[in-house]
């Protein structure tokens, strides 16, 4: 179950739909990217322009992303992961953020993306 949860719509176009994830305030982060239960990419850091693929195949679809951020900076139990659409009508970008209760914790974030 993940500790911090969002939903949002995206409106796709004709063209090429991207994603990106940049894990914030210095900590380290593992994703898990699936376009309904197809796994798109499993990776650790932030991720650029990742092909979504295009607006009339990807259309009805619903974009999951789960990550993992871990604790590792000391100075601060501060998290987020800021996620980016790009290819539809206009872009979409929004972060999510929280703060883990002890040093060294870790925080599951997921967002779920419907393509419209």
């Amino acid at each position: 179950m993940a500790d911090v949860t969002v939903d949002k719509n995206y409106k796709v176009g004709d063209g090429k739909v991207e994603f990106s994830l940049l894990v914030g305030e210095g900590q380290f982060g593992r994703s898990d990217v699936r376009l309904n239960t197809q796994r798109l990419l499993r990776a650790s850091g932030s991720i650029g322009n990742l092909l979504v693929g295009n607006g009339p195949e990807v259309q009805g679809k619903t974009l999951r992303i789960r990550t993992v951020v871990n604790d590792t900076v000391a100075a601060t139990n501060k998290m987020s992961v800021t996620y980016k659409l790009s290819g539809g009508a206009k872009d979409l970008e929004f972060t999510s953020k929280d703060t883990v209760d002890k040093e060294g914790g870790n925080l599951i974030f997921e967002a779920n993306i419907d393509l419209t």
